[in-house]
């Protein structure tokens, strides 16, 4: 996986202002948290115009032709963040007051009681950390595959973050062989979440979907195949209420021989999610690279 942060700068990814993001949702009503975010978010992307170029232009390769404006993904990112907080600083009944509809609860289960485990495969769209929570709220054994923080303590902060959910985190990345920890997991019938859309370019396997060339993590893929456990695609997103949907779909099989196919699956499942709220695909760094 590649180092990331190009969308904001580095220094504000440190455990000082995740501490200080828990302290203010304490005592900030959400309502006004997030219109302060979005406002935040609205002027940074306005000061900051080459950044937002590389995050519309990211939208617009996934979704070809679809109107998107920069300011709008880096508002809705900052509204996000906000509600973060809220979900850690509040507890349970806040982040019951923000969470709406679960769809796809049979596939989960049914998936969960076959003792393969299963890859929940998501992308970086909307609230993905909150699938965390629902997924503990329907006691599902997770661990979060998660690539190294800039700051070193904050990756120690979010993988507590999650404990409280009940999610484990594995850090990936750095250790080659950090991935026989997450094959070990899915042997034990239990959950991993991973983020598919923005692999390391040596990991990465591109699939065309239409008329687009997408790329999917192929180490997934291949610790999915080699487990012999399915992907289950999996969203959070935030609707116009500003309440999360939580939507698991349709397993896939994957097998070695096949990684292709399943990528064009994973890839066809979610896209739609990706068309309807464009402004919440958090790509910002450039695909390219």
């Amino acid at each position: 996986m590649t180092s990331g942060y190009k969308h904001v700068s580095r220094s504000l990814y440190r455990r000082e202002w995740f501490d200080l993001g828990l302290l203010i949702a304490r005592w900030v009503p959400r309502s006004v948290l997030r219109a302060a975010a979005g406002l935040t978010g609205w002027i940074y992307a306005v000061t900051h115009p080459a950044k937002a170029r590389v995050a519309a232009a990211n939208v617009r390769s996934v979704v070809p032709g679809i109107p998107v404006v920069a300011s709008r993904i880096y508002s809705s990112f900052a509204r996000m963040l906000a509600d973060y907080f809220v979900a850690g600083a509040c507890g349970d009944a806040a982040i019951r007051r923000m969470t709406g509809t679960r769809r796809g609860y049979d596939y989960l289960k049914a998936t969960s009681e076959t003792g393969r485990g299963a890859v929940l495969a998501t992308l970086h769209l909307g609230f993905f950390e909150l699938g965390g929570w629902v997924l503990g709220q329907m006691s599902v054994p997770t661990m979060v595959l998660t690539r190294p923080e800039p700051d070193p303590r904050l990756t120690a902060w979010r993988a507590d973050f999650r404990k409280r959910w009940g999610m484990e985190t594995l850090e990936v990345g750095r250790d080659p062989f950090a991935l026989l920890e997450a094959l070990k997991f899915l042997r034990q019938g239990k959950m991993v979440a991973a983020l598919m859309d923005r692999p390391h370019p040596q990991q990465r396997l591109g699939v065309v979907v239409g008329d687009t060339t997408l790329w999917c993590s192929r180490a997934v893929l291949q610790l999915a195949a080699k487990a012999g456990s399915p992907l289950l695609p999996l969203v959070v997103y935030c609707n116009p209420q500003g309440i999360y949907e939580f939507e698991v779909m349709e397993p896939i099989e994957v097998s070695s021989d096949k990684l292709e196919e399943a990528a064009f699956l994973l890839w066809s499942r979610l896209l739609p999610v990706v068309k309807r709220y464009p402004e919440q695909y958090f790509q910002f760094e450039e695909m390219s690279e």
